[in-house]
């Protein structure tokens, strides 16, 4: 009979650091209801990822959602996925955290619900090829990316089928590739014309099948989808739908699918992620021409399978900010190592503390967690509670390294941010104190180790490329339909009016110690708009600096 596999991915994700109303709303709007649904239809297939941080929060304050997937799990309805406990960009840090985030989480879900995960989601799906290695002596057998990632190794995501396979130095793993129309259609799109699309993918023969996974928290923590996904019960009558139509439409696992049908056959992605996030990654100029060419072959996708936009690594230069992050993180990520790779002294019988080392990696992991590395529809970077949250858990464990370490405080010459020139570092028990000769001798990271702050983690004020969007619609509101629940992608709301009044851009990288040689008219209101001149040129020159004592 002409069928097809229908594979249903939900990834639940509250980054490190979020209050704690927001994980209560989006547990209440969307985890909670969502779970509930899906269990009044026990014959619909599906595979859950959850991060560790979003575990750790079920575990204390709603231990009800976790047994509700226990039983799931053991009636085979529900497969859960592994991937890094604290949901990490995997490929920026260093391998032997790739491997302790991902054991960590299959560990917890190995000893929670009696199965080890045999596939992993991969943080933003952000994929480089030397993953393949890393995942699979991991444990992990397959992960799941988008089809944009298979669109640009030159394949026609029309006809993805299944899934496929790689290898790294000879190390294979299967890769999934996810339905970008299936991602927007569902729970956006009429069911009816999901059911149409479905029917339009099935084969006589073999096993093909389509993939749909994404955010969970779209069934109902995004804008306006709590009353269409339940008060409307598109979810329910979405999962009424499939089963109607099960005898051709056959909602599986991703382990399921692996051992009914085989690959596809081999393929070699380049880096990549999300098609949204390649638009993301890039310099807000060319992010506008960018959009601005995939709009014009909106039609055409002959056209648009080939349009690439940067990847996530570009982030990294594009925000100095988040490099500065990810660079502080490597530094403390080599403490924590060298440390644990301390032998305990006999001599002094000197015997290393387990759980002390294991608190010390957890906060080392948890500064890890990507959210606050970047910025795209969502706050991320923007949001200085979660960039103030990572830099928490690093400083503690770079104080929990430091400890017992009898060496004198002193200066250190070294290219921390990895821009080809030099910084220098005075790091004490108290506090650390980060210098930048190179950009005006300024002083860019002060930390207070006991309280866990950096006082310098600020942002520059920069153009984006949704503020003409922003201009756009304040100047012309009506111009955004109220036909039908939005993907976040469509969607344009502004919580205050005048929001474009508050758009100004410095000049400079923002950080402390800056000589300024402001001309004498110069107002209050210019300095604070950054729309003044400097009667020097102290702000962006380079500094000269040698090391003391």
């Amino acid at each position: 009979m002409r069928s097809i596999n229908f594979l249903i991915g939900i990834h639940n994700h509250q980054p490190v650091g979020n209050f704690p109303e927001v994980l209560e709303k989006a547990y209440q709007d969307s985890y909670r209801p969502f779970i509930e649904v899906m269990a009044c239809h026990p014959s619909i297939k599906w595979s859950l990822h959850c991060s560790g941080i979003l575990w750790d929060f079920f575990v204390d304050k709603h231990p009800e959602y976790i047994t509700t997937v226990q039983k799931m799990v053991a009636s085979g309805q529900c497969e859960v996925l592994g991937g890094g406990y604290y949901e990490p960009i995997l490929s920026v840090i260093p391998d032997s955290d790739k491997k302790g985030q991902i054991n960590k989480l299959s560990q917890f879900i190995e000893k929670t619900f009696a199965r080890a995960p045999q596939g992993m989601w991969l943080a933003e799906r952000v994929w480089e090829p030397h993953l393949a290695k890393i995942m699979a002596e991991a444990g992990m057998g397959y992960t799941i990316v988008d089809d944009a990632h298979f669109a640009a190794a030159g394949l026609d995501v029309d006809k993805l089928r299944g899934y496929y396979v790689t290898e790294e130095q000879g190390t294979k793993l299967d890769i999934f590739p996810i339905s970008q129309r299936l991602r927007y259609a569902i729970p956006f799109q009429p069911i009816d014309k999901t059911i149409e699309y479905f029917s339009s993918c099935v084969q006589e023969n073999g096993h093909p099948a389509l993939v749909m996974a994404d955010d969970g928290e779209k069934f109902g923590l995004w804008p306006e989808t709590f009353k269409h996904v339940y008060h409307e019960r598109w979810l329910d009558n979405f999962l009424t739908a499939l089963e109607k139509n099960s005898p051709w439409i056959h909602t599986v696992t991703f382990s399921e699918h692996r051992k009914i049908a085989p690959p596809e056959g081999r393929i070699y992605l380049p880096a990549a992620s999300y098609f949204e996030m390649s638009e993301w990654s890039l310099p807000t100029k060319p992010q506008e021409e960018f959009e601005s060419i995939v709009k014009q072959n909106e039609s055409r996708p002959d056209v648009k399978r080939y349009l690439r936009g940067g990847f996530w690594r570009n982030f990294l230069t594009k925000y100095p900010e988040s490099n500065a992050m990810h660079k502080k993180m490597m530094h403390v990520s080599a403490k924590v190592n060298k440390s644990l790779a301390s032998p305990a002294s006999r001599k002094k019988k000197i015997v290393r503390d387990a759980a002390a080392d294991s608190l010390m990696l957890d906060a080392l992991y948890a500064g890890q967690c990507n959210c606050a590395y970047w910025h795209g529809v969502f706050g991320g970077l923007y949001l200085p509670h979660l960039r103030s949250a990572v830099y928490a858990q690093l400083l503690k464990a770079e104080t929990a390294a430091q400890a017992g370490i009898k060496t004198r405080t002193k200066w250190q010459e070294t290219d921390i941010d990895a821009d080809g020139r030099p910084e220098f570092l005075w790091e004490g028990k108290e506090q650390n104190l980060y210098f930048s000769p190179s950009q005006g001798g300024t002083l860019f990271e002060w930390d207070l180790l006991p309280r866990g702050v950096n006082l310098l983690n600020v942002l520059t004020r920069r153009e984006e490329s949704y503020h003409h969007r922003l201009r756009e619609f304040l100047s012309n509101p009506q111009q955004q339909s109220n036909d039908g629940v939005k993907t976040i992608h469509d969607l344009v709301k502004v919580k205050e009016q005048n929001l474009d009044h508050y758009l100004h851009y410095d000049w400079y990288k923002r950080a402390s110690l800056i000589d300024h040689f402001i001309h004498p008219q110069t107002t209050y209101e210019d300095f604070r708009r950054c729309k003044y001149g400097e009667q020097g040129d102290f702000v962006l020159a380079p500094y000269q600096a040698a090391a003391g004592t």
